[in-house]
């Protein structure tokens, strides 16, 4: 089976970076509307994988996403492309290699400039149509 993996953080992406409490997770369900149509793992990046808390966090979050997190990356590293080296490892340790992917993140700075496989959503609004079309084209491609 052929598998696309998109690479998730959360601040900045499921909801505003630094969010209202009633904003946490405000826009999870573009993802999730999106989830609904297209089959693909959400691996986590954001470092919310780190807090005691995650796995409730993980809970309050909707259906189809939730069911399609299937890991975390496990790791974070420090510098230039951070992120990049994170996913990296990742796919180093799961030996994942020619596999199609994406990374949505609100940190142009943790992937090389002009990065094609990153998705960049605005720390201010997170995830938007914008990006849910982005996601659609890549994955009909």
């Amino acid at each position: 089976i052929y598998m696309k993996i998109i690479f998730l953080d959360f601040d900045g992406v499921l909801h505003p970076e630094n969010p209202a409490p009633n904003q946490l997770f405000s826009n999870a369900y573009m993802l999730d509307n999106f989830l609904r149509d297209y089959q693909c793992q959400v691996i986590v990046t954001s470092s919310w994988q780190f807090s005691p808390k995650y796995q409730s966090f993980l809970n309050i979050l909707p259906g189809f996403l939730a069911k399609s997190i299937t890991g975390e990356t496990q790791c974070s590293f420090k510098g230039n492309a951070s992120r990049l080296k994170e996913i990296n490892h990742y796919l180093h340790m799961k030996h994942l290699s020619n596999i199609d992917w994406v990374a949505i993140d609100d940190k142009s700075e943790k992937f090389p400039d002009n990065f094609s496989q990153l998705i960049l959503c605005d720390s201010l609004t997170g995830i938007t149509e914008k990006q849910i079309s982005i996601l659609k084209n890549w994955f009909d491609h």
